[in-house]
This record gives structure tokens, C-alpha cells and sequence, in this order.
């Protein structure tokens, strides 16, 4: 946007913004761009964000805010979820799967306590613009990295890779579970609004089904209701 600015392109923007209620964040990040351009710089996003959050959850909450959108923001950036798989973090070398779910349960951690300090009135805004976004973006990792255990303990013939499995499960439930609260907030005002946000279904191992075993059918059947299924689990000895 900076460079259409320098290039003269003042007069007209136009936005593809997809789904318009999950991007309340970018669009006006957009849209004060657009009204002020010479104001915002390459480098002044956490400036922005840090107005955006002062103005939308009071001051006493920005720093923290932006805290937790700078790391949301690039842990998600890391790999876009639809194109995760089980393969994509180590759960042998250098601990590398176990860091990256602890990144995500300090992140998760710090949102929900700002949810928590915030008053009744803007906690809904907050859990559809923040804490749902990070909430969700966990479990997508808590699932593929459980799931890539499941693998290695079944090539390990340990028992405890049913565990794993089981744990896929009660992820893949908790996942449905953020989107159901989501969908009941302000006696659902927004309800279905995340009926099409697909994280698992284009994974190459998620839509595999031969690759599922009829013993954890269950698995099954909850991950297609939420439009995926993690086929690469499997049961132990």
C-alpha cells in the first residue's frame, strides 16, 4: 500500500477482503492507511497496533495487546495451517515440536489473562478478534504434533501412542468446542460465520481416509465435522 502511495495511486483503493468479520483487525489497519497513508510508515505497524488496542480495550491493555497479536502473527506465519502436516516438526530432534507448543501455550496463556482483566463489555470483541484466533492456532499445532507422536510411538511399538491418539481427539472436540463459543456470543449475532474456516481440510495426510483405521473411527467422525480428519493417527500395540 506504501508503494501504490509513492506510485500515485491515491485516488481509489480496492480491498479483497474474503471474509470481513474475522479481519476487523487488518481492514482498519487498511482503511487508516487509506484515509492517511503519509502517517504510516513501513515501519509502523506496532505504532498502529498499539493505537488500535489502546482505542479498542483501553490503554492499560495495549502493551499487552500487541504483545500478543506480534507473536500470534508470526508463529501462524510460520506454515499457513492448511498446509501442516504431522511431518513438519521434529517430535525427535532438539525438541523442536515440544518448543513450538510451549510458544503457543505461553502466547495462549497471556491472552486469556488479558481476557480475564478486561471488562464483561469488551470481552466478546476480544475473544473474536484475539483470544479465539490464538486459542484456535494452538489446538491446530496441539493436534498435528500429537498427531506426528501418535506415528512415532506406533513405529516405536509403544501402547502409550493410543494415548496420543486419544489426545487428537479431545483436540479436534476443544477446537469444535471454540467454535461453538464463538458462534454463541451476543445471542449469535455471528453465528455459522466460522462454518467455513477450514484449517485441516487440505493437509495431504487429513484427507486421506484410507490411511484411518476403522478402530479410531470416532476420530474420524469428529474431525470431518469440523471439516477434516486427522487420518494419519493410528492405534498402538
Amino acid at each position: 500500500m506504501q508503494l501504490a502511495y509513492a506510485r500515485l495511486a491515491d485516488r481509489i483503493w480496492v480491498l479483497n477482503v474474503g471474509d470481513i468479520k474475522p479481519l476487523e483487525i487488518p481492514i482498519s489497519h487498511f482503511l487508516d492507511m487509506a484515509y492517511d497513508a503519509p502517517k504510516w510508515s513501513y515501519d509502523s505497524v506496532p505504532d498502529w497496533l498499539n493505537q488500535w488496542a489502546a482505542l479498542s480495550f483501553g490503554a492499560e491493555h495495549a502493551d499487552g495487546i500487541v504483545s500478543v497479536l506480534e507473536r500470534y502473527g508470526m508463529y501462524a506465519a510460520r506454515r499457513k495451517y492448511e498446509l501442516m502436516d504431522p511431518s513438519f516438526y521434529s517430535v525427535i530432534n532438539y525438541n523442536e515440536a515440544d518448543a513450538v507448543l510451549t510458544q503457543w501455550q505461553k502466547l495462549a496463556n497471556d491472552a486469556q489473562g488479558i481476557y480475564d482483566d478486561l471488562d464483561e463489555v469488551y470481552q466478546a470483541a476480544f475473544y473474536e478478534m484475539i483470544l479465539q484466533p490464538v486459542l484456535g492456532g494452538q489446538v491446530v499445532y496441539q493436534i498435528y504434533i500429537n498427531a506426528a507422536k501418535n506415528e512415532q510411538y506406533v513405529a516405536q511399538k509403544r501402547s502409550s501412542a493410543n494415548d496420543k491418539a486419544m489426545d487428537v481427539l479431545d483436540y479436534f472436540k476443544q477446537d469444535a468446542k471454540l467454535t461453538q463459543r464463538y458462534h454463541e456470543l451476543l445471542d449469535g449475532r455471528w453465528n455459522h460465520i466460522l462454518d467455513r474456516e477450514l484449517r485441516f481440510s487440505h493437509c495431504r495426510n487429513c484427507t486421506d481416509q484410507s490411511r484411518n483405521p476403522s478402530g479410531i473411527s470416532g476420530i474420524l467422525a469428529t474431525a470431518n465435522a469440523q471439516h477434516g480428519s486427522p487420518s494419519s493417527l493410528r492405534p498402538g500395540a
